[in-house]
Order: structure tokens, then sequence, then C-alpha cells
């Protein structure tokens, strides 16, 4: 049973679940570098360190950083403690490759190394609403399947340690195509004097529904309501549909392979075909996803 929870960066994502794993009954220590964030939480009673020495023998570390080199950091720190975690969860977002490093690295010392990386963004995480992709054996899953309905309300097990990673990479190579697939429809409906507002309803009634159509028709009944104001949500979507419908890259009628590929001749590189994006998942994408992973000749 897990009772002694550690989370290493307690940041924009990482304080909220802090704060609901605390509320849940978990005793907590939050290890984080920023003195203001310590002292929040050391007034709300909860344990706090900077050193990772000082967390010793917790059941689960919960890793919540924004880089690799941050997360691989915590990995040295934790393994030469005196007494290592007995589970490490790594639900910051990151490549296959490093989670299988990293269980190399703890792999003589009895830590047991998760990967669970997060989706929701800030307001799932202040709601405990995130969605966790966990990959580990099963008798871990269910081990830590407490800690993570402490943050989340969609706990998938995505299957062996490393298939978590592999899950979000899948889904947000999916997502960002299918952005860029609705850029073109949606210039096509503003070129042919469509509002968008009413579209995207329309389209959430058949097979071109999507994440913004969803969201678009989910609050188009509310909308109507005597004496309601016209919904957020519905304006995001537009004002979402309206951005990505400007964006600069069009797909070309050749690909490689399943990667969509330019007029240029270029394959997809996130980090630059999506601008003022630098999240962790693009960053991720743009290493797993480059040119020289796909073949030259269905690049030509």
């Amino acid at each position: 049973m897990i009772r002694t929870v550690a989370v290493i960066g307690a940041g924009t994502m990482g304080g909220p679940m802090a704060e609901h794993i605390h509320r849940a009954g978990f005793a907590l220590t939050v290890s984080d570098p920023d003195p203001a964030v310590r002292q929040r939480f050391d007034a709300m009673g909860i344990a706090t360190c900077v050193a990772l020495a000082d967390i010793q023998s917790v059941d689960a570390a919960l890793v919540i950083v924004g880089t690799d080199e941050q997360m691989h950091g915590v990995a040295r720190g934790l393994r030469a403690a005196a007494a290592p975690p007995r589970y490490l969860v790594i639900m910051s977002t990151t490549a296959p490759a490093e989670i299988a490093a990293i269980e190399r690295q703890f792999a003589d010392c009895g830590t047991h190394v998760v990967d669970a990386p997060i989706s929701g963004a800030v307001m799932a995480a202040r709601r405990a609403e995130l969605t966790v992709l966990v990959g580990a054996a099963k008798d871990d899953f269910d081990a830590l399947q407490p800690v993570f309905a402490a943050v989340g309300s969609a706990i998938v097990h995505c299957g062996k340690t490393g298939a978590g990673q592999m899950t979000k990479v899948v889904n947000n190579i999916i997502a960002i195509s299918n952005q860029y697939v609705a850029a073109e429809a949606y210039r096509l409906a503003i070129e042919h004097g469509l509002e968008l507002d009413r579209l995207l309803p329309a389209l959430d009634l058949g097979s071109g529904r999507n994440f913004l159509s969803r969201r678009g028709a989910t609050e188009c009944e509310r909308r109507t309501a005597p004496g309601r104001k016209r919904p957020k949500t519905i304006a995001r979507s537009t004002l979402a549909a309206k951005r990505i419908s400007t964006w600069r890259y069009r797909f070309s009628p050749t690909a490689c392979g399943t990667m969509p590929c330019w007029p240029s001749g270029r394959c997809w590189k996130p980090r630059e075909n999506l601008p003022g994006r630098t999240g962790n998942v693009f960053r991720v994408l743009g290493e797993m996803i480059a040119p020289e992973h796909i073949s030259a000749k269905l690049c030509q």
C-alpha cells in the first residue's frame, strides 16, 4: 500500500497535483528549488525540501519537471540516496528511450520505474481531471492506482514501462496531424463565407467531428438558453479554429510513409511548423520524428 509520496517539481502542473495528493491523505513531501513554492507548501503543513537526499524511503516519488536534463538529474539524485523510493514515477513527457535509460539505472536497487505522462493541461490539473497514461507492470499499476486517482479522472494502463510515453507520442502525432487537416478545412470554410461558430456544431453531427467541433457543439445548446451570454468555450473553439486556419504550411499530395510532407519536400518538424509551441510534447515529437528516422527514398 502506498502511504508516503514525494512530488518533485511543484510548478504549474505539479503544484496542483501535489495539493490533491495531500488532500487524498498521503504523507507528502514536496521538493522544488523555488523558495516561494516551498513556502506555500510549508504554510499548508506539508514537508518540503530542496536536496533529493532528504527524500528517504518514500513509497512513490513522482517526477514532474520540464526537461530531460532535469529529469535525469532527479533520477541520479534519487539513485544516490541511501534509501531510493519503492516506485519512481516519471510523469513528465519524454521519449520512451529516456525511460528505458532510467529503468536500467535503477535495475539493481529494487526501485520500480513507471512512466505516467499526463494530459489535460493546467485546468485539468487544478480540477484533478487529468488523463494519466501509465506504462508499468500490472502489479505496479494496481499499487499506484490510488495516487493516480488523486490527480486524474481517466487512468489508462497502456502496457509495460515506456508504453505510457509511446501512447502519448502516438496520440499527439494524430492530434497535431488532424489540426493541420482542420486548418485546410477551416481555411476553405472561411474563404467561402462560412461562420465557424455555426460550422463547428454542424461538423460534430457528422464524420467531420473533431476536438474543436466537439467543444463547440457541447456549448451550442447552452448558448441559446434564455438569459445566457455567449459561452467562452464555443468562442474559444471558434478562435482556435480561425487561428489554425492561418497556419503557414499546407499539405502536399505526397507523403513520406505515414508522415506528411510539405511542398518544400521537408518532413514534418513540429518545432518549425508549430509556431509558438515549445511544450514537452512538441520537443519530444521534434526529436522522434525527424528526416533521419524516415526512409530517405520516401522523402524524395
